[in-house]
């Protein structure tokens, strides 16, 4: 049986990553961890600045939805001038957490 890139890319995976006392659940596609994206990403962190746009295009790519919320009823919206609002820190730990789910022993 085949299956098509279509259905390659639109599959999810779920990983959570602890933020102080809180839980953090993420649902993402792993297709979009390839190899320019893990050389974009070691890129950017090898640079004193880095291009925080870039990285914030990456968590884009990268995230289908999470349970970090705005308030009590609405998720915090997954896009670009949301996501400037989050610590780097924070963005930094997501995208750690991404791609350990993806590579357990790397």
């Amino acid at each position: 049986m085949s299956i098509t890139i279509a259905k390659i890319a639109a599959n999810t995976a779920t990983c959570s990553f602890q933020w102080g006392e809180d839980t953090v659940n993420v649902e993402y596609f792993p297709s979009q961890v390839t190899e320019s994206t893990l050389a974009e990403m070691d890129k950017l962190s090898s640079t004193v600045k880095g291009d925080l746009a870039s990285f914030n295009a990456i968590l884009l790519k990268l995230i289908k939805s999470w349970d970090v919320m705005e308030d009590a009823e609405n998720m915090f919206p997954v896009d670009a001038d949301h996501l400037a609002m989050l610590p780097l820190k924070f963005r930094m730990v997501l995208v750690r957490t991404i791609v350990q789910d993806i590579r357990p022993n790397a």
